[in-house]
């Protein structure tokens, strides 16, 4: 099992790297990329999640949360019956409409 952990916090911070590396270019891959970190933010783990936001931040920072809404991932995620998501992906949303506003 920690073999697993590390090799999903390997992946994130890969993606995390995508992001900040391609900068705006990533907008087309968020379709892809955005529902697995989607996700990962409902592990039960606090240290993933916490990979998996800051990955999806990063994200969201170089392209918007345009592409996530278009695709439904943000609606798929909240209809899953995990509180840990739904916690996460609400509070990140706060957070971002809070800077937008």
């Amino acid at each position: 099992m920690c073999v697993l952990f590390y090799q999903v916090t390997t992946t994130i911070g890969v993606c995390t790297t995508l992001a900040t590396n391609l900068g705006p270019h990533c907008k087309g891959h968020i379709k892809v990329i955005g529902p697995a970190l989607l996700g990962c933010l409902g592990d039960s783990k606090p240290a993933l999640r916490s990979a998996a936001l800051g990955a999806l931040n990063a994200w969201v920072d170089n392209t918007t949360l345009t592409p996530l809404v278009e695709c439904e991932a943000l609606s798929d995620a909240l209809k899953l019956e995990n509180p840990n998501l739904r916690q996460e992906v609400g509070l990140n949303l706060q957070q971002i409409l809070y800077l937008f506003s």
